[in-house]
């Protein structure tokens, strides 16, 4: 019952809030629709005073030339301008008809200034025809045009500026009712979310309990697959060992420890490829004996053994980007993955080289699992070569003469 009473009384404040928010922006739009219109008026009404002003100085431009030159063709500026004179002062009579008394008698001022100084430049045309030039320069030197032009100047200048400032005022008024508008819009939205929020809390509060239970044991639950999947990756991963360290530990010639090797790294690090390199009788050189994957396309028949950081180092080395230290017989190739290089020592000698890498972006987060495995994998390959090189050894020692190096009785026995 107390709840229901809560979710009621928001209920009721968050659509009375609502209602106002959504009452805003019409309201907002006829304050800017208002403003725009009355700025219209003024605009034209500065406009109009312009252009009356601008119509008499183009007629007494005109009568000046005319006057002047005497010639017919400088009075198609004044013709122009007084036939367009008319009209003009009439809208701007009707511009400012519903103004205050005062700007009223500002504009019968102006337009009286303005009726003088036509009739006067009609005077002095007439004059400069009739009489000649002396006499209308007589009556346009005697400053009456001129005192009838600054007049309208004036008088225009001063109502100019006084519609300006009337301008600002609305601009000025305009933005405050905006900032009112925005500032309750805000505050009435921000509001209506905090109404939201309480409600939701208030009905979905148990639910999203039970919904962080449900995650809680989803997460558990993937959490437990994730390490059961682990625990059995771990589990082949060591079966694999033991019957790799079971095959290699069976009497086998070197070529096929390193098909046995090829096999299970294949196996045993998936996604990689490999090569293994093994000295050569004068030790100053490795040959390629063995890939899986892409190694025998990747790789030279032979390798230096300075041309390996692995090797230089008598430890393991991975390079997992291209400003990492790495060795020269991949440095031409993109780091995209990793890069992993194992010596295989057994019995305190160096026989090789375990090459692994991975052209995967993603492989770079596993690079310290794989180096792991590998180094593993390589003990098992190094022991193996070792005994593998050692049975050779032994098998040619029983089968040649020491001294000469040349087949014995035994091996005449058994060729026999």
């Amino acid at each position: 019952m107390k709840y229901q009473k809560r979710l009621a009384t928001g209920a009721v404040i968050a659509a009375a809030v609502m209602c106002i928010t959504a009452a805003m922006p019409p309201l907002s739009l006829g304050w800017v629709n208002e403003t725009r219109q009355a700025r219209e008026r003024v605009e034209r009404q500065v406009q109009s005073l312009r252009r009356v002003e601008s119509l008499v100085v183009d007629a007494e431009t005109g009568q000046r030339g005319y006057i002047i030159t005497g010639r017919d063709d400088f009075l198609e500026t004044y013709n122009l301008a007084m036939a367009e004179l008319p009209p003009e002062i009439v809208r701007l009579e009707h511009h400012f008809q519903h103004d205050s008394a005062e700007q009223r008698e500002l504009v019968a001022r102006i337009v009286a200034s303005t009726r003088q100084k036509v009739a006067d430049l009609q005077r002095n045309v007439e004059l400069r025809r009739t009489v000649g030039f002396q006499a209308a320069q007589q009556a346009v030197s005697s400053g009456t045009g001129k005192r009838y032009m600054d007049e309208v100047r004036r008088l225009t200048d001063g109502l100019v500026a006084h519609e300006v400032d009337v301008l600002a005022s609305i601009d000025a008024e305009l933005t405050r009712k905006v900032t009112w508008s925005i500032g309750f819009s805000l505050g009435s939205t921000l509001l209506t979310f905090a109404l939201l929020f309480y409600l939701g809390r208030v009905i979905y509060g148990s639910m999203r309990a039970r919904e962080r239970a449900t995650d809680a044991l989803r997460a558990t639950s993937a959490r437990l697959e994730d390490g059961l999947a682990a625990l059995q990756r771990r589990n082949d991963e060591v079966l694999a060992l033991g019957e790799m360290s079971r095959v290699l530990q069976t009497e086998m010639t070197l070529v096929e420890a390193l098909e046995v090797t090829g096999l299970y790294c294949h196996r045993l690090l998936p996604g990689t490829s490999g090569a293994v390199y093994l000295f050569r009788n004068s030790a100053d050189v490795l040959e390629h004996a063995g890939a899986w994957g892409d190694g025998a396309a990747r790789h030279d028949g032979m390798l230096e053994p300075d041309a390996c950081w692995g090797l230089r180092r008598g430890q393991t080395h991975l390079c997992k980007s291209s400003s990492e230290l790495r060795c020269r017989h991949y440095a031409d190739s993109a780091v995209t993955g990793f890069h992993l290089c194992l010596p295989l020592m057994a019995y305190g000698e160096v026989m090789g080289l375990l090459h692994v890498w991975s052209d995967d972006t993603a492989a770079k987060d596993d690079a310290a699992g794989a180096a792991t495995m590998a180094q593993t994998i390589a003990e098992q390959v190094a022991l193996s070569l070792s005994n593998a090189k050692l049975r050779q050894v032994l098998r040619d020692q029983s089968i040649k003469d020491p001294l000469t190096g040349m087949y014995n009785r035994r091996y005449m026995e058994e060729t026999l």
